[in-house]
């Protein structure tokens, strides 16, 4: 891939990179390979391995069980979007670049919002946290208006 290719040339120039990545590709291209765990959260916080990508395959961890095909990642359950399904609502929302934005985003499901660059992303997803107001138009989380923070909304960049 151009990202592996990208850090290939800088170490190659003399870098030294530290990368934090969950691709099993970039895993594989490391010179040296430190997994952490042997859990998420509470249940991490110890290096459980330390080495190459090639031993890491063979390795008890849950990483070197993916890395060794040992594990597989599957499809993953998707949560369908039923009618009754509970929702954040934005009519003729307007701020910025958007121009009476109606959409309605379905909660506790996964929801990537893309676009080019400068075409309003971040100031909807600012708005839909409740973190800016829009200049006009509504936002409803569980039927409510909201107007601040909502607990229960979260939004990464």
């Amino acid at each position: 891939s151009r990202i592996v290719q990208a850090m290939q040339r800088l170490r190659d120039a003399g870098n030294t990179l530290v990368v934090v990545e969950h691709d099993p590709a970039v895993m594989l291209a490391a010179d040296r390979l430190i997994d952490m765990g042997p859990g998420p959260g509470e249940r991490g916080g110890a290096i459980v391995f330390d080495g190459t990508p090639d031993e890491i395959r063979a390795a008890d961890t849950l990483t070197g069980a993916y890395l060794g095909a040992r594990k597989h990642v599957g499809m993953g359950l998707k949560r369908l979007v039923e009618e009754s399904t509970p929702r954040l609502i934005l009519e003729g929302v307007r701020e910025h670049n958007l121009r009476g934005v109606n959409v309605e985003f379905p909660l506790q499901r996964l929801v990537v919002v893309t676009g080019v660059s400068g075409s309003g992303k971040s100031t909807l997803l600012r708005i839909m946290a409740g973190l800016i107001p829009a200049d006009a138009g509504d936002v409803r989380y569980r039927g409510q208006p909201l107007f601040g923070p909502a607990q229960g909304i979260a939004m990464v960049f």
